[in-house]
């Protein structure tokens, strides 16, 4: 008896001084850092304090398949491909210049954007080639042209290869590859 009433004593002690060493009162003025609860200001300083790669624009390849090979690689399977240019700043807008599709010989078959497009913080645009589309054959890409008005973190851009054709599904994704960094505005032009 003496020996349980020892064991929760001390248990009790244990517990007591655990509670009491993990609370701590703040002063009210201290309670609020800009980590805890940070307004507009504090973090777009953090970001571009967190990303010293942070740049004004760039080129990016994106590899996209409009049809891959099946069995032994005489029967193409058609896909439908998604390109899809992610906004990822949370405070600042990219503006997107130039979207070119090329094929498998890396011959250029569509410009998509006429215009600057303005992708609007954590906006994406998307670019569509359908199943029918065979132009771009087994080793397609994408380039994508970039910019902003200040230094910024690079979007995220992906290819997205989907075909549910004949009861299989089969479905794959490609991440874009950085080409050039624009440090200014003159750096790229496509013609």
């Amino acid at each position: 008896m003496i020996r349980i009433f020892a064991m929760l004593t001390i248990t009790g002690v244990l517990l007591f001084l655990l509670q009491s060493g993990c609370t701590s009162v703040q002063p009210e003025n201290e309670r609020s850092t800009p980590l805890l609860n940070p307004g507009k200001e504090q973090i777009q300083k953090l970001t571009r304090m967190s990303d010293p790669n942070s740049v004004v624009g760039g080129l990016e390849f994106v590899p996209v398949y409009s049809s891959v090979f099946h069995r032994s690689g005489d029967i193409e399977l058609l896909l439908t491909a998604t390109l899809s240019i992610h906004n990822i700043n949370l405070f600042e807008e990219i503006l997107i210049t130039e979207v070119i599709y090329c094929n498998t010989n890396g011959n250029w078959i569509s410009k998509y954007v006429d215009d600057k497009i303005t992708l609007k913080p954590l906006a994406t645009k998307q670019f569509v080639i359908p199943e029918i589309d065979r132009s771009g054959g087994t080793g397609a890409n994408f380039l994508v042209k970039w910019e902003a008005s200040q230094n910024v973190s690079q979007p995220l851009i992906e290819s997205l290869m989907i075909s549910t054709t004949s009861q299989q599904g089969l479905s794959f994704v490609c991440k874009g590859e950085t080409i050039l960094k624009l440090k200014s505005y003159e750096d790229v032009e496509i013609k």
